[in-house]
């Protein structure tokens, strides 16, 4: 069972870091149709897109209304949202292939690594770089389209989760120095 269940959590993590690769891909090509050619964007999101919801748009906490009084798109909402989610699912795709690694690495051996230890610690500061991008994004987002367009708000999982990993990164820290003191006996 413990076998199955490393194997089956190897494998969900590398799709998932590969589809979150393939996300930031597409939000790269959307910022940059946004920004060459925005009316092509309008059309197709006013016109095509009738089961998306654009009035609320939200990744990681940031939230935004690309939805101009008028009904069109607004496309430097649009690409702030962009921005945000690009950052958000690289740090998310990051996430993954650590715990990819960390899976394949401690495969048959000890998990307590000085790699693992650097990886768990990047995958608590990934956590909580993703709700202080949204926070910021938001800020930002104010700034440049305005009040009523993003709302700030801060989504505190991220933080608790982050802080929580940063925690047990101290313990997977101690494992390896009690690890190096077994061997500095034998």
């Amino acid at each position: 069972m413990k076998g199955f269940i490393t194997k089956a959590a190897t494998i969900g993590s590398k799709i998932l870091e590969v589809l979150h690769w393939v996300l930031a891909l597409m939000l790269i090509v959307l910022i940059v149709l946004s920004a060459a050619a925005p009316s092509m964007v309008n059309d197709f999101l006013t016109n095509a897109g009738d089961g998306l919801d654009l009035a609320n748009l939200t990744s990681g906490g940031f939230g935004v209304s690309v939805v101009g009084i008028d009904g069109s798109v607004n496309t430097t909402a649009l690409i702030m949202f962009c921005i945000a989610a690009f950052l958000g699912m690289v740090l998310t795709a990051m996430i993954f292939r650590n715990v990819y690694l960390i899976l394949t690495k401690s495969k048959g051996g000890s998990p307590f690594t000085k790699d693992n230890v650097r990886m768990v610690k990047e995958i608590g500061i990934f956590s909580i770089a993703m709700p202080v991008i949204g926070f910021v994004m938001s800020i930002i987002t104010r700034l440049v389209c305005g009040v009523e367009v993003a709302e700030i708000s801060v989504n505190f999982s991220g933080l608790m989760i982050g802080l929580v990993v940063l925690c047990l990164t101290q313990f997977f820290a101690h494992g390896v120095s009690l690890e190096e003191d077994v061997e500095g006996l034998l």
